[in-house]
């Protein structure tokens, strides 16, 4: 395993004592060999592992400035704080997303999103051509165990790959709403990783990755984290999530599972916490959301050390290969922080994008390169003003677009960047997806002319930037939805329509309206059926939106059509637990129906929804063979003559 170490100079003032010293290890050499022999074989019969463990602790949402060892005063962070001093912490990190399913599928590969693949959450699924951290490390003979806290990285969606034990709770949707249940406290995260540890043997290197959800949005932290500063719930989550990790190193300690474990705690993305327009992330790629915080402490690391160089999320996995003495797989894009940590280290450049605003809001997705100081930003489906540059050495707040007074650089970084995008994975990969969702729209007997889907269209998006105030009036109108506030509702809703008329927001916010207000009501299903078929005519990927249409088929009793819905949904948009659910439970009520009809004598109607369930699963012997029986008890008596 590599070590940093000082180097010892040798003169001559070091002579005589070195000389001394050499006699005596040949005076004594035999001894010293049985000692150190019999030293190795005791520490082998304690069960010390041979190999350091790792502990990778990923934090949601967590800026790098709101932890004091990055210059925040009364953060409340002693715990993390602690840890940088006893390792070493990296000034400028940055993740090449501000999306959680993504960013770890980055850290865990030590890729890009443009090469894994993964560039949004729940529409993709890391693949098993990947190889990962914890594919890696188990082949090393490690225990692999990962305890997870938010729904974006449950285990369908891929990174379960190469883990023993991947802990998170099942996760169904909320009863007639559609919601997803999304987080668990870090103390039951903690807890639950901190029982898996107990059962491991003594003598076993362990691979530990603990996700903390926490710092995420709602700020809701428990009772009793005061809060640092007035109104600043944000940082009293980062102070729960302090004391969660306190936790987690006591707990390692008393398993001898701390001393010999190489530690990283890294975030995923930041929070824009409205500096630069966005109150949370995933929309834009300024400072707040890309720039993480990263320490890294353990054997093998020198203490105390801040390193300045720009880095990346990607650097971690090459990282953690050196320091355990493993070979990184092929397709690594990051490079080993060890090296970055000398002054002739490589400089690094590095690529940052978000397809999240086309993939949910039909807005221009974004593309970034940080190099040199530099950071160039642009949105190539938007109007202008479409390209930012800013010198982040003298603006790190980005305040100053140098696009106009520094033509050079913005062609140069340009160049740079639309190279990089061109060589990655295509962004209409998921146009195929876009078909089958739009072919479904016309079999479901929805009316209009199938559009293409936004991520197939050549036309002009708007700039996320200039359309983020839609979305904080979406936000807000889906609180007083959820409050069961009608009148505030009917107002917000009329101010996003004026907004965007004939965008997907004005769309989806109706068909949310007069969804959760019907209550049953036939006239207020019907508006909403309509509201979200004219959404998913704009985005016609869009999962959430195809769970409502399929609730209200389901509320109907139009089984074929919300099964068909609830298909789409769990399949084509990615799978997930809720979702499998809902359409089981769907299956069921749609078998029990057919059931029904025919104890009433509606044998034709009963053969129609039994004829539409083994259309959806051809594969069903059931469904096959009540058709079968139906048909036959159709079938007309043969003549008696």
């Amino acid at each position: 395993m590599p070590q940093l170490l000082p180097q010892t100079p040798i003169g001559p003032q070091n002579r005589a004592p070195r000389i001394r010293q050499t006699l005596f290890a040949v005076r004594h050499g035999l001894l010293a060999w049985a000692l150190g022999l019999a030293f190795s074989l005791a520490l082998l019969s304690c069960g010390e592992p041979s190999q350091p463990s790792v502990l990778l602790l990923t934090i949601d949402t967590l800026r790098a400035d709101r932890l004091g060892s990055y210059g925040r005063e009364q953060a409340h962070t002693p715990n993390l704080d602690a840890l940088a001093q006893t390792g070493v912490l990296f000034e400028n990190a940055y993740t090449p997303v501000p999306i959680t399913l993504p960013s770890h599928t980055s850290i865990l590969t030590g890729m890009g999103p443009g090469t894994h693949g993964v560039r949004d959450n729940g529409y993709y699924q890391a693949g098993p051509e990947l190889e990962t951290a914890a594919e890696l490390f188990r082949a090393a003979d490690y225990s692999t165990g990962a305890f997870i806290a938010s729904f974006p990285l449950y285990s369908q969606f891929g990174l379960d790959q190469g883990f023993d034990v991947y802990g998170h709770p099942d996760n169904p949707l909320q009863e007639n709403r559609g919601d997803i249940l999304e987080e668990r406290r870090g103390a039951e995260v903690v807890a639950e990783a901190l029982q898996y540890v107990s059962r491991l043997p003594r003598q076993k290197p362990l691979f530990l990755w603990v996700h903390l959800f926490d710092p995420h949005a709602p700020y809701e932290a428990p009772e009793g984290f005061a809060l640092p500063a007035p109104n600043d719930a944000y940082q009293a989550e980062i102070a729960y999530v302090d004391d969660c990790f306190a936790t987690l190193k006591r707990g390692l300690q008393q398993h001898d599972k701390w001393d010999d474990t190489i530690v990283v705690v890294v975030a995923d993305h930041g929070e824009g916490l409205s500096e630069k327009i966005e109150p949370t992330h995933a929309y834009l790629l300024y400072e707040g959301t890309m720039r993480v915080p990263l320490i890294l402490s353990g054997p093998g690391l020198p203490q105390s050390q801040r390193v300045q160089r720009v880095v990346s999320t990607l650097d971690i996995l090459p990282t953690l290969m050196e320091l355990c003495d493993l070979a990184p797989p092929r397709g690594v894009e990051g490079q080993s922080l060890l090296g970055s940590m000398r002054a002739d280290g490589e400089i690094q450049t590095l690529f940052m994008e978000t397809l999240y605003p086309p993939l949910h809001n039909a807005w221009s997705e974004l593309h970034a390169v940080r190099r040199e100081g530099y950071k160039y930003i642009e949105a190539p489906r938007a109007a202008l003003p479409n390209a930012e540059l800013y010198n982040l050495e003298l603006d790190p707040l980005e305040s100053t677009n140098l696009r106009a007074s520094e033509p050079e650089r913005v062609r140069e970084l340009q160049a740079i960047l639309r190279q990089h995008v061109a060589g990655q994975k295509s962004s209409r990969e998921v146009h195929a997806m876009e078909q089958s969702a739009l072919e479904l729209l016309s079999a479901l007997g929805y009316s209009g002319e199938a559009e293409p889907g936004i991520l197939e269209s050549v036309d002009l998006m708007p700039h996320p930037a200039l359309m983020l105030h839609v979305q904080e009036r979406c936000d807000r109108l889906m609180e007083a939805i959820r409050a069961s506030d009608w009148e505030r509702s009917e107002e917000l809703l009329q101010t996003v329509v004026e907004l965007e008329p004939n965008g997907l927001a004005a769309h989806e916010m109706r068909g949310y309206l007069h969804f959760f207000r019907a209550d049953g009501d036939a006239e207020e299903l019907n508006l909403a059926q309509a509201a979200f078929e004219s959404a998913l005519k704009i985005q016609p990927r869009k999962r959430a939106l195809w769970a409502h249409l399929a609730m209200i088929h389901g509320e109907r009793k139009e089984y074929p059509q919300a099964i068909a819905a609830w298909k789409t949904a769990t399949l084509a948009m990615g799978v997930t637990r809720g979702f499998e659910l809902q359409l089981g439970r769907a299956l069921y009520e749609a078998a029990e129906h057919a059931k029904q009809l025919e104890r009433r004598g509606k044998l034709g109607d009963a053969l129609h929804l039994w004829t539409s369930l083994a259309r959806e699963f051809p594969t069903n012997s059931e469904y096959k063979a009540e058709c079968e029986r139906l048909r036959a008890l159709q079938a007309p008596e043969p003549d008696s003559e």
